[in-house]
């Protein structure tokens, strides 16, 4: 039997009668649903804050409200709380859906980087010229292992995007509308420094601004499955929060 998320979306119960609960729920570290009218956006989960700095402002989202990210005025979001920075010193997943306004010639949806860039470390979902979505994680300065989907970006569109990275696999995997992107697996070494912060909107340093809404963003210190990255695009309706419980 389906359920129903709060605009009347009829989201499957994929996982109804599992003994061990809901297994989206294992791992993850939080859930950003963004639909705070403006300030501090919490985490559904675990209460991380997302702060914001030139505050973006909640508007109609892809489920209830997103944050609408505007490059002329520099927002974006940003978390430091420790178990959202740890999470991407191991396997992770970042999912999010994303509806860019307007495109620029690099627009950095989530970004994670090590403050120092001594031995530079990142992780991010973004978009590239050549109407690209890429998502990409190097580990202390060694080469980057990156996924890309080209010819796919398209503004005013609701878009979902989920990046996997399995650290024993050393693979990354970028899911565009629950699809994986083509081309051969990259991998990297697995170790790199815990990041300075998790960004939604921008670089961790500023630039690189993004021009459009996000919401129903999601962190796992695992990499998701196929099957799951189906669950939360859920036939391109998406979920919410609630719906896991």
């Amino acid at each position: 039997m389906p359920i129903r998320n709060g605009v009347g979306v009829s989201v499957p119960r994929a996982y109804a009668g599992y003994a061990g609960g809901n297994p989206l729920l294992t791992g993850m570290v939080d859930w950003w649903t963004l639909n705070e009218a403006s300030g501090n956006r919490v985490g559904a989960r675990n209460g991380s804050i997302m702060a914001p700095t030139n505050n973006p402002l909640g508007v109609a989202g892809k489920i209830g409200n997103g944050c609408d990210f505007v490059r002329a005025s520099s927002q974006y979001l940003s978390c430091t709380t420790p178990a959202v920075l740890a999470a991407f010193q191991q396997s992770f997943s970042v999912a999010m859906w994303c509806n860019p306004d307007a495109l620029g010639s690099e627009d950095n949806w989530f970004w994670m980087a090590e403050q120092t860039m001594v031995n530079p470390c990142y992780a991010g979902i973004r978009t590239l010229t050549g109407n690209q979505w890429q998502g990409a994680v190097l580990a202390n300065n060694l080469a980057e292992s990156s996924e890309a989907i080209t010819g796919t970006v398209s503004a005013a569109t609701w878009q979902h995007l989920v990046l996997v990275y399995d650290s024993v696999a050393q693979v990354t995997t970028l899911y565009f509308n629950a699809t994986p992107a083509s081309g051969p697996a990259m991998t990297i070494a697995s170790s790199r420094e815990a990041p300075a912060s998790f960004v939604l909107g921008s670089r961790l340093a500023g630039g690189q601004y993004v021009d459009g809404i996000g919401d129903e963003v999601g962190l796992w210190n695992r990499a998701l499955s196929q099957g799951e990255v189906n669950v939360l695009y859920n036939g391109g309706a998406g979920i919410t929060y609630s719906n896991l419980l």
